[in-house]
């Protein structure tokens, strides 16, 4: 039962923004400026031709130069090969923060969830978990979904406007192979206010920059390693009051 909880709460609060611990390829070098990604949508059983029409085969345009797009400056960051990336999204009706530091082989992500925060460290094929000053660690391999970059393989589709939070602002649209999804960047003037992904959740960004020491991506000095069980009755303890007396 311990476990089942820690798992949802888990499930609720990390939202697959991990990255892999092998780093980033340098996708700007090696495309070319425009490539076609083809997607196919099934067809609904009908024999007309808007079904037919809907049934074939459509190419969507995708660019990896971003230069003079408004987003231009936080798009070509968060595909670099260092970044910190802070933001906040709401989680059945909570607030939760999280802040990423991701370096070229290893990335911190910091989750303050229901009062508690706990950082997860995927670095040389390893998850590292903290809490406090105790960690446990387990082994990545290397296409574990919860490991896949958010920003990997980003491709400009389009700009646009949108409504948010009762102000108009414009957008650029861009799509991610790995996964096949689209994000819309959301501009505040020459600022990323906000991403807006494919599920319609929304990042509220709070700080984006490439400014932090390397160290940072690292377990503490001093922090205790413990077993998985001995870590999720602490974690319990601390996000939902559970004991296990």
């Amino acid at each position: 039962m311990l476990k089942k909880i820690l798992a949802s709460l888990l499930a609720i609060s990390i939202c697959s923004v991990f990255t892999s611990c092998d780093g980033k390829e340098n996708n700007q070098t090696e495309k070319n400026d425009t490539s076609s990604l083809t997607e196919s949508s099934a067809s609904d059983g009908t024999n007309d031709e808007s079904a037919e029409a809907e049934s074939a085969e459509t190419s969507v345009q995708v660019s990896y130069d971003f230069d003079g797009i408004a987003s231009e400056k936080a798009v070509k960051t968060l595909t670099s090969d260092k970044y910190h990336l802070k933001f906040s999204t709401d989680v059945s009706g909570q607030s939760m923060s999280q802040e990423i530091y991701y370096l070229n082989g290893g990335i911190l992500v910091n989750v303050e969830f229901m009062n508690t925060v706990y950082t997860n460290i995927y670095k040389d094929k390893t998850q590292y978990t903290i809490i406090d000053d105790v960690y446990y660690k387990l082994p990545v391999e290397d296409n574990d979904t919860d490991s896949v970059d958010m920003f990997e393989d980003y491709g400009y589709v389009s700009s646009g406007e949108t409504e948010l939070d009762g102000k108009t602002y414009k957008y650029d649209e861009f799509y991610q192979g790995t996964t096949g999804t689209v994000s819309k960047f959301i501009m505040d003037g020459d600022r990323l206010y906000a991403i807006q992904n494919s599920d319609n959740t929304i990042m509220k960004i709070e700080a984006l920059d490439d400014s932090f020491d390397d160290g940072v991506v690292s377990v503490p000095a001093g922090a205790k390693e413990v077993s998985q069980d001995e870590f999720n009755t602490l974690f319990l303890q601390k996000v939902a009051g559970v004991t296990t007396e």
